[in-house]
């Protein structure tokens, strides 16, 4: 089994979900909240691809457990 599928395993396994929000986001990456919404207004590739839920300000903002284990995979690999 590959780092990818491996992340992907673990990651649903934790958080029962194929989607995680900013604050499992910021668990699984070791930042705050906070964090991830500066990389979301700034910098948005220094994170995984997101979805937004909705088309207001304050619509909630989604990862799919793929995209987070392949952004991960991708920023580990030695």
């Amino acid at each position: 089994m590959d780092s990818e599928n491996k992340i992907i395993e673990m990651l649903e396994d934790k958080y029962k979900t194929f989607l995680l929000s900013k604050k499992q986001l910021a668990e699984v990456m070791s930042l705050s909240i906070s964090g991830i919404d500066n990389l979301l207004a700034n910098d948005s590739k220094k994170l995984p691809q997101h979805i937004k839920m909705g088309q207001g300000n304050k619509s909630a903002i989604r990862f799919s457990v793929i995209s987070v284990a392949k952004f991960l995979s991708k920023s580990y690999e030695i």
